[in-house]
């Protein structure tokens, strides 16, 4: 049987998975916080405080800074040519 757009789906086992984080503060004039998604649901997470998130969150944060420290050594790397 197919579901209807407007029922709601099954549980998703990363929204039940949660992990405890803690983001560091920006320097002033920066934003105090982080806005992630995964799957349609948005996180507003708030620096320099241990929050609890799904673990998917988690994952995607790590992943995005890994990105910016490459980004950031690259960027070194051709500022020296």
């Amino acid at each position: 049987m197919k579901q209807k757009a407007t029922e709601a789906g099954p549980q998703l086992s990363w929204k039940e998975d949660k992990t405890r984080i803690k983001l560091p503060k920006e320097a002033k004039g920066q934003a105090n916080y982080v806005i992630a998604s995964c799957n349609g649901v948005v996180y507003k997470i708030q620096r320099g405080v241990e929050v609890e998130v799904p673990k998917a969150i988690a994952e995607i944060l790590e992943h995005a800074e890994a990105a910016r420290e490459e980004a950031d050594a690259y960027a070194e790397t051709v500022e020296q040519v």
